[in-house]
């Protein structure tokens, strides 16, 4: 029985079953990610345009419903919001995450089955580049990310970033196809010791940074307070028990009252005033105040994604559109000596790359401030705080979140949680935090692998499109006997 026979249902629990495998990597720790394009690759196979009509329709078809699937099912806590805006962002979502899939077709069909699997790698950490980078797209669903519960996995984001993670996921997933389609046992063998290896040396990976990994001596005593209230004015009774370095307070009412002793101040606000807003960490030494502004904000959150079809942000908690103060510089404040801390305000907080201008100004501890009007029953708040388990390992720098009624907590450097508040409850913490001076990879070289990807991704479907024009022939001769 040829292709063009086969049944739809088969597609469509392909769809299915990769959408379903999409949701659990992400709910269930990554794990499941690992297997999660195997179905799409193929529906690929199914409907290959030399032996389907119109096969690649059907292939983009079923290929879009299994991605848009699977965003229906990470955004489905988004419907309590708004129904249209949720359908339309997994929708344009859905259409982003296609296009590697439809360029890896064209090169798999211009050139050969191993420079298509190759290249989809390419095309889809060019797409992540492009999510991590570009303000008119949403990291939060950038493959690596999924190890947010599981830093122990990838201590090497130190080196890579989170496109490390997705490297490894996609890799794995190719290997795993390659293994169960090829038509040679001995191939089906060797992929598979390749798939095995690639995934455990994830894991030593890790293990061997970790267990040579040392927590600097140096210590800065932090405290934070989490109010749980957008309205009171007066401090939840929790007494900070010692006099602290830093006193760290999240975007909430001007408080009544004295505030706990501390050396330095440091306070997220907001300010909605007409049309125009801003949003700035404030920090107080003394009779002296330093400012920062936030740079980056959150599509469909704070930012109109389609001015032409909302008016508005269509997940904004504000009735009226804002247009959003920034800076261009990132700012990192000085504590005492040279020890500096830096306010990293929101959106700011998804991309490892765009942390790494406060650690070139020298920040030896980062402070984030979520905005807790995100907070839609408290899965995007939660997400926030698990993200930043993977900043602090690709930064290797010591993370404060402090959240008004969401969720507050220290992570160390290590990624690990040192502790984490309740949500919505009023609680106050304290920690000393370990003050780490030295670079990593990362922070010096940012996004690398993405950049690497969109040279290499341009490079091999030029390749293709050449190959395709001249029926296979070189159109470049050297002149040599």
């Amino acid at each position: 029985m040829d292709n063009q026979q086969k049944p739809l249902y088969i597609p469509l629990l392909l769809s299915i079953s990769s959408a379903v495998l999409l949701w659990l990597g992400w709910v269930a720790g990554g794990f499941f990610l690992f297997v999660a394009f195997l179905p799409l690759f193929e529906i690929e196979v199914l409907y290959r345009t030399s032996q389907v009509r119109n096969g690649k329709w059907h292939f983009w078809g079923f290929t879009f419903l299994g991605l848009w699937l699977g965003n229906l099912l990470l955004f489905s806590w988004l419907f309590a919001a708004s129904v249209l805006a949720t359908l339309m962002l997994t929708f344009l979502n859905a259409l982003l995450m296609l296009i590697p899939f439809m360029l890896f077709r064209i090169t798999k069909n211009s050139i050969d089955d191993a420079y298509g699997y190759f290249s989809f790698v390419l095309y889809w950490l060019a797409l992540e580049y492009l999510q991590l980078h570009s303000p008119l797209a949403t990291s939060a669903l950038v493959l690596g990310n999924a190890f947010a519960t599981l830093p122990n996995w990838v201590q090497w984001y130190e080196f890579t970033g989170v496109l490390g993670g997705s490297l490894w996921i996609l890799s794995i997933n190719i290997l795993l196809y390659l293994a169960i389609r090829s038509y040679y046992p001995i191939n089906q063998r060797i992929f598979s010791i390749y798939a095995l290896v690639t995934f455990f040396i994830g894991f030593l990976a890790s293990w061997m940074i970790s267990s040579q990994y040392k927590q600097p001596s140096e210590q800065v005593n932090v405290a934070f307070i989490q109010p749980a209230s957008e309205e009171s004015k007066a401090l939840p009774n929790l007494a900070i028990l010692a006099q602290t370095d830093l006193l760290i307070l999240p975007d909430m009412p001007e408080v009544e009252g004295k505030l706990p002793t501390a050396k330095a101040y440091l306070q997220a606000k907001t300010y909605l005033e007409k049309q125009e807003a801003k949003r700035e960490a404030l920090f107080v030494v003394g009779d002296s105040t330093q400012s920062y502004i936030q740079s980056r904000f959150l599509l469909g959150v704070e930012v109109t994604p389609l001015p032409l079809v909302f008016d508005r942000p269509p997940f904004s908690i504000w009735d009226n559109p804002h247009s959003w103060q920034s800076q261009i510089n990132q700012t990192a404040f000085t504590l005492k000596d040279s020890l500096k801390v830096a306010p990293v305000l929101g959106y700011e907080a998804f991309s490892g790359d765009y942390l790494g201008n406060f650690i070139d100004n020298k920040a030896n501890i980062l402070i984030f401030f979520p905005q807790d009007s995100w907070g839609f029953s408290g899965i995007l708040s939660k997400m926030y705080f698990q993200y930043a388990c993977l900043r602090a390992i690709e930064q290797r720098r010591a993370i404060v979140v402090a959240s008004n009624k969401g969720v507050s907590g220290f992570i160390s450097s290590e990624g690990e949680v040192i502790m984490k508040s309740n949500y919505q409850l009023p609680e106050a913490h304290q920690e000393s935090l370990a003050v780490e001076r030295i670079d990593t990879v990362y922070s010096q070289q940012g996004d690398y692998l993405g950049r690497l990807a969109w040279f290499l991704a341009v490079a091999l479907f030029l390749t293709g499109v050449v190959k395709r024009k001249t029926g296979g022939k070189s159109v470049i001769k050297a002149g040599l006997k």
